[in-house]
């Protein structure tokens, strides 16, 4: 697994919050990484150029923990659950020692089905950034082999527009759900004591809300 430290992304907003837990993900398609780092020196730009980006951020404790430990390896796993709305989403989650990252990831969204297909393919690299630290964050490859993202992958699928409004209104019990510490079993031999988690916001829908 591949590590750098990279200069932090500008596109998640800071939380007032002392230590978030909660975080906003972003997915960049291999067109907008060329653009995001088009002034990184070539080295950095060998690294994440033709590759799909998955950006979510950790609380400064976490993520110092993860950075002091990245030379270990992350476990990670995905599992999908339906919603009440009659959505489908799929929950990426990372662990290193007790600690865990998240990520939410509506099955509806054209990204999401877009980075699935090109993720068996092994083209996406997740970025990890130090919340409230404008300079700190951590690159990874993805963590999960191909072949364990296909059924997320098979689960993609297009809702109806009342759908997707029904699914925008169940946010709330969807984070406090993806929040909760034993909603994952452990991936290694800690118990689970922290968990953070970065959701993909479905774009279309936010933009009228």
């Amino acid at each position: 697994m591949k590590k750098s430290r990279l200069a932090a992304f500008p596109f998640l907003q800071p939380s007032m919050k002392k230590n978030p837990r909660l975080h906003t993900a972003v997915m960049l398609n291999p067109a907008e990484v060329d653009v995001v780092f088009r002034d990184y020196p070539a080295e950095a730009r060998l690294e994440v150029c033709g590759r799909w980006m998955l950006i979510g951020a950790l609380n400064a404790a976490t993520y110092s923990a993860f950075k002091a430990n990245a030379g270990t390896d992350i476990k990670a796993d995905m599992t999908v659950f339906p919603t009440p709305s009659g959505a489908v989403v799929a929950l990426l989650s990372c662990q290193l020692g007790a600690r865990q990252h998240r990520f939410v990831l509506p099955l509806f969204e054209p990204k999401v089905m877009e980075v699935l297909a090109a993720a068996t393919q092994g083209a996406l690299n997740i970025y990890l950034e130090c919340a409230g630290e404008p300079t700190e964050g951590m690159l990874y490859d993805c963590p999960l082999p191909p072949e364990c993202l296909l059924p997320a992958r098979t689960m993609c699928r297009q809702i109806d527009v009342q759908k997707r409004s029904d699914f925008i209104a169940e946010l709330p019990s969807i984070v406090l759900e993806a929040l909760t510490l034993d909603l994952v079993p452990s991936l290694n031999a800690a118990e689970v004591s922290d968990v953070d988690v970065s959701i993909l916001l479905p774009q279309a829908e936010m933009a009228t809300v």
